[in-house]
C-alpha cells in the first residue's frame, strides 16, 4: 500500500520493530517539557490576575462576560 509505514524494518538481516518511546521517554517529556510549561502558564496567570485586579480595578476572566 502506498503511504502505509511498515511496522517491522529489516536491519543486516534481521527484523526490528519501529522506534518508539518508552516508559523512560514519556516521564522525561513530562519532567522536562510538561511540568515546567504548566508551572509558567500558572505564573503568567497570577501576575496577569492581579495586574488586572489591583492595577487596572477590572474583571479577568472569561465568567466577567457572562
Amino acid at each position: 500500500m502506498i503511504g502505509k509505514k511498515r511496522s517491522i524494518h529489516n536491519v543486516m538481516g534481521h527484523e526490528i520493530d519501529r522506534p518508539r518511546l518508552t516508559k523512560w521517554g514519556y516521564q522525561s517529556l513530562i519532567y522536562y517539557v510538561g511540568i515546567p510549561s504548566v508551572l509558567l502558564l500558572m505564573l503568567l496567570d497570577v501576575v496577569l490576575y492581579f495586574l488586572f485586579r489591583y492595577a487596572f480595578d477590572s474583571c479577568y476572566g472569561i465568567f466577567c462576560y457572562l
